[in-house]
C-alpha cells in the first residue's frame, strides 16, 4: 500500500508537457507544484513510502523501480521479502525425477536452447518470463555456458544479448580498436566510461579489469583531447558537444551562437551554451548544466549557487528570453542514443521555429 499520497514535483522540459495533459498550469522552470502520487510520471526518480503486503513494513523506494515491481508481482513488496520470494523461486523444476534425466545431456539442453531462441530471438530479459527463467536455471544448475551453447547454435552473441557477457572480448585487442575506431569516426571524441558500457557494449567489470579508460586510450594512441563539434566550435564538456552535434544534425547549424551574454553587463558576466534567434519572438537560451541540483560538496555547492543566481536572472527577464535547461538527469548514466532520444524530444518544436540564419 502507498503511504505517500501527495508530493511536490519542479516544472522541467522533460516532463512539462505529460503534467499539462494531466491538468496542471505551468507556472516556470524550477517552480514546485503539489500532484496527487497517482499523477507522478512513472519514471521519476523521486522516493517514495509505501507499506509491504507480506510484512507490512513501511520501506522508501524509487517511484520507478517502485513501479517495474509492482506490475511484475502484483503487490507492494520490500527489499526483504522479495529476496525470500526469490530464493523460493530459485527452487528448480529440473531437479525432479520427469525432468532431471533429460536435461542432464548437453544435447537436449542445446535442443530446448534453440527452441527459445527460435521463439524469441534474444536472451536478453530471459529471466523475465517463465519459460526463459526454467532454461536459464536449468544450465546454471548443470554448470553449462548458455552463451557458448547459443554460439554452437550459430548465433552470434552480439546479436542476441543486449549486455555481453564479461569475458565475451577476452584477448580480443582487435575488437575493440575496431569498436573505438567507428565510435571516433562517427561522433569525433573518444567515448566516455559509460558509453564504452552502454555504446560499444564492453562490460563494465571488464573495463575496470583492464586498467579503466586508459587502457583503451593506449590501445589506439589517442591523445587529442580537444572537444570540437561537428561546427568546428571547441566545447567545455562532451555534454556540450552531444548537445551540439545533435543540433547541427538537425540542420541548425547556421541558426545559433555560442557563449552570448543573456543578461545587462551589471547583472553579472554570464553566458549561456547556445542562443537561437526566432524572427518572431524572443531569444532562446540553451543552458547545459554541469553538475545535478543536489551535489553536497564544495565544489558543487559553488556551482550550484551561481547556477540558481542565473536561473534567477533568466526568470526575471522572461519577457524578453526564453531558457531551456539541460539538467543533469539527461546525460548521466545513459548511453548516447538514450540521450539522443531526449534531445529529440526537447528540440522537436524547434522544427516549427523560423529562426534568424546568424553564421556564415
Amino acid at each position: 500500500m502507498l503511504i505517500t499520497k501527495e508530493l511536490k514535483v519542479k516544472w522541467n522540459p522533460t516532463t512539462r508537457k505529460y503534467y499539462e495533459n494531466l491538468g496542471h498550469e505551468y507556472t516556470k522552470h524550477n517552480d514546485e507544484f503539489l500532484i496527487p502520487i497517482e499523477h507522478l510520471h512513472h519514471g521519476s526518480n523521486t522516493h517514495i513510502d509505501f507499506q509491504c503486503d507480506e510484512c507490512n513494513e513501511i520501506e522508501n523506494r524509487v517511484y520507478r523501480d517502485y513501479i517495474i515491481l509492482k506490475t511484475k508481482y502484483n503487490k507492494d513488496i520490500c527489499g526483504k521479502c522479495l529476496n525470500r520470494l526469490n530464493m523460493k523461486n530459485r527452487s528448480l523444476k529440473a531437479k525432479t525425477k520427469e525432468d532431471f534425466g533429460y536435461y542432464t545431456t548437453h544435447k537436449n539442453r542445446r535442443i530446448s536452447l534453440d527452441k527459445y531462441l527460435n521463439k524469441y530471438n534474444t536472451l536478453h530479459n530471459m529471466t523475465h518470463n517463465n519459460e526463459g527463467k526454467k532454461l536459464y536455471d536449468i544450465f546454471h544448475y548443470h554448470k553449462d555456458s548458455i552463451y557458448d551453447t547459443a554460439k554452437e547454435l550459430g548465433y552470434k552473441i552480439e546479436d542476441i544479448c543486449a549486455n555481453l557477457p564479461l569475458n565475451y572480448y577476452d584477448d580480443n585487442n582487435e575488437m575493440y580498436k575496431e569498436k573505438l575506431l567507428k565510435f571516433i569516426d562517427e561522433y569525433g571524441r573518444f567515448p566516455l566510461h559509460i558509453e564504452i558500457e552502454k555504446d560499444l557494449r564492453i562490460n563494465s567489470a571488464r573495463i575496470q579489469e583492464l586498467g579503466g579508460i586508459n587502457y583503451f586510450r593506449k590501445l589506439i594512441n589517442y591523445t587529442d583531447d580537444k572537444i570540437i563539434d561537428k561546427n568546428g566550435d571547441y566545447n567545455m564538456s562532451i555534454r556540450e558537444q552531444i548537445v551540439a552535434d545533435h543540433l547541427y544534425d538537425m540542420g541548425f547549424k547556421n541558426k545559433y551562437l555560442r557563449e552570448k551574454r543573456p543578461f545587462l553587463k551589471d547583472e553579472g558576466y554570464y553566458r549561456s551554451d547556445f542562443t537561437f534567434y526566432p524572427i518572431d519572438n524572443r531569444e532562446i537560451h540553451i543552458e547545459v548544466w554541469g553538475y545535478p541540483e543536489n551535489k553536497n560538496d564544495k565544489q558543487g555547492k559553488q556551482y550550484n549557487k551561481a547556477r540558481n543566481d542565473k536561473i534567477n536572472l533568466y526568470n526575471k527577464h522572461e519577457d524578453d528570453i526564453e531558457l531551456i535547461s539541460l539538467n543533469d538527469d539527461i546525460f548521466r548514466n545513459k548511453s548516447i542514443k538514450s540521450v539522443t532520444r531526449i534531445l529529440n524530444i526537447i528540440f522537436d518544436r524547434f522544427r516549427n521555429i523560423d529562426f534568424k540564419d546568424v553564421r556564415c
